[in-house]
């Protein structure tokens, strides 16, 4: 099974607003699976394909350290966006599948370490 794999030192430094020639290539993550990603400085937050419950996880790397989002895990990459809410805190939005017909929005909170459902943005079936 061929490895996805994100190196791109520009794109990287784009994202996390670092400046030209002396960002390092790094690694983000190899996956089994294609992912999605977004970043804010400071934060990525990232699809990661977990083979033992053949679904996805929203996982968080925050000053090098990486941790799952205690989120429920989906069966396709989450589409997620970081960035603050309009208090200035740190959230991650993001869609998840619910079923054929269901798809719903999220919001995590990392202050709370928490997700609501966007109810009046989600789409039922």
């Amino acid at each position: 099974m061929r490895s996805t794999t994100i190196i791109t030192a520009l794109t990287t430094a784009a994202t996390l607003g670092l400046a030209g020639p002396a960002a390092a290539q790094s690694v983000l993550s190899e996956q089994p699976r294609p992912f999605s990603v977004d970043a804010t400085p400071g934060v990525i937050v990232f699809s990661q394909y977990q083979v033992d419950i053949d679904a996805y996880r929203l996982v968080a790397r925050e000053d090098g350290v990486e941790r799952t989002l205690n989120v429920e895990p989906s069966p396709v990459p989450f589409d997620v966006d970081v960035g603050t809410s309009s208090t200035g805190k740190l959230v991650a939005v993001y869609s998840r599948s619910v079923s054929d017909e269901e798809v719903d929005l999220f919001r995590y909170s990392f202050a709370s370490d928490s997700e609501t459902r966007l109810t009046s943005l989600s789409i039922e079936g």
